[in-house]
């Protein structure tokens, strides 16, 4: 049976200080803030929506705190009254304090000090280290998105020059690099001529071959818009569940750092109390019983990050399969052999992408773990990345190209002009016009 309840902010508030009092010893993810910018903007209420979504997930999912009375009576309580009544009382409640241990059950005498103070320094650079690379995949992720955007800027604004480029519609604000001057006044003053009656783009009238080509262009046209449309929508939803999801990962050495102090100073009491000499059992006793706390916090905190990864991964390949799919599926669509969308590339794309995916499907994830990890190709890039590729390859100039475009086409001219004693006319005609 599923039951829908409404909270709010303050409600989650009143949880998080009950858990906190209630469960002292362990890792509790932190609250998130409480302002926003934009706050009563759209985005700002489904961005809070999803981070205290992620944030009750990641309670609910620890072996503890998923048991506790006051998380059950916050998911499950439908009256208004009993919320009323119920929640002062969870909320005063002592806190737990020492008294939190004095209920946790555990083997006898099943902790070694040196094996303790080794995973606690392991599990320290660890999760340091794992926060930075977090942090960098986040700012990465970031301008990945970016990237999508602009990519869907750079497709629109294709479409739209070849609509315009059909239609003898200027695009404004469009780049007119190569275009001769007087050809732009000779452009602005009509349009007679650039169209037909059937808006065919021809000069003749009822020319099939050219209302056939200017349809399938304007098809071509349409289809890149719908490009630039899943570009923009999977860089704005698909790509920024994924971005936002990857604030669940972060920061887990500050996350965890209070269940490290606690560790180190029960270990160095620990140490003391099992001296020789100085031997004190009931000390001992209590000092175990707060380490294998502190250690099932650890364990925690790997089942969550191999589940967690594992999870942010197949999600973002999930995401680019079903973008590059949706790309794909366009080639159904009737168009000219110069619109099409799906090169051959993109097909290598996708099943590389489902190779990938399959890796953490079993039986491949689990065969995965019967040999060391091989080092990757591309270690050996991660001191020089290939961070700027040779400069893209462009067509040359064609003769006609305005000045600026083909110096070396000017010059050419300049010599002929000469060579044959007149002046060469400027920006116009062959260079070898003098011959004719």
């Amino acid at each position: 049976m599923r039951i829908t309840v409404q909270r709010r902010f303050s409600h989650f508030v009143a949880l998080h200080t009950a858990l906190t009092r209630l469960l002292p010893g362990i890792a509790l993810p932190p609250l998130p803030e409480k302002q926003y910018a934009g706050r009563f903007s759209n985005d700002f209420v489904e961005a809070r929506r999803g981070d205290l979504e992620r944030y009750i997930n990641r309670v609910a999912r620890h072996p503890v705190a998923r048991y506790a009375e006051v998380l059950t009576f916050f998911l499950g309580c439908e009256s208004d009254a009993d919320w009323k009544r119920q929640l002062p009382y969870y909320l005063s409640l002592p806190p737990k304090g020492p008294s939190f241990y004095a209920n946790v059950y555990h083997p006898a005498f099943n902790v070694d000090a040196e094996e303790a103070s080794e995973a606690v320094d392991r599990f320290v650079n660890h999760t340091r280290a794992v926060g930075k690379g977090v942090q960098s995949l986040r700012n990465i992720f970031g301008q990945v998105r970016e990237a999508r955007v602009e990519m869907s800027k750079a497709e629109r604004l294709l479409s739209y020059s070849i609509l315009s480029l059909i239609t003898a519609k200027p695009l404004a604000s469009a780049p007119t690099t190569g275009i001769n001057e007087d050809d732009e006044e000779q452009g602005n003053s009509t349009t007679h001529g650039h169209v037909n009656k059937d808006g065919a783009w021809c000069w003749r009238e009822n020319c099939e071959s050219c209302l056939k080509l200017t349809k399938a262009m304007q098809k071509t046209s349409e289809t890149l818009q719908i490009v630039a449309d899943l570009y923009d929508d999977h860089a704005r939803r698909t790509q920024l569940a994924t971005h936002e999801a990857f604030k669940g990962v972060a920061h887990p050495s500050t996350l965890y750092a209070p269940v490290v102090d606690t560790h180190k100073s029960t270990l160095s009491r620990y140490n003391d109390s099992i001296r020789d000499g100085a031997e004190d059992e009931d000390m001992a006793a209590r000092c175990e019983t707060v380490l294998n706390i502190t250690m099932a916090e650890m364990d925690t905190y790997h089942t969550q990050k191999v589940e967690d990864f594992q999870e942010l991964a197949k999600e973002h390949l999930d995401g680019e399969i079903e973008f590059y799919e949706q790309v794909r599926s366009l080639s159904a669509t009737p168009r000219s052999d110069s619109g099409r969308l799906t090169p051959e590339g993109r097909t290598q794309v996708l099943a590389r992408l489902r190779t990938a995916r399959r890796a953490f499907d079993t039986p491949q994830y689990d065969e995965l773990a019967q040999s060391p990890r091989q080092p990757s190709i591309y270690e050996r890039d991660l001191e020089h990345p290939r961070l700027n590729p040779p400069p893209l390859a462009q067509p040359c100039p064609h003769v006609f190209d305005s000045a600026p475009m083909r110096p070396v086409s000017v010059a050419i001219q300049e010599g002929v002009g000469m060579l044959l004693g007149g002046v060469a006319s400027p920006a116009r005609g062959s260079v070898f016009g003098k011959f004719w």
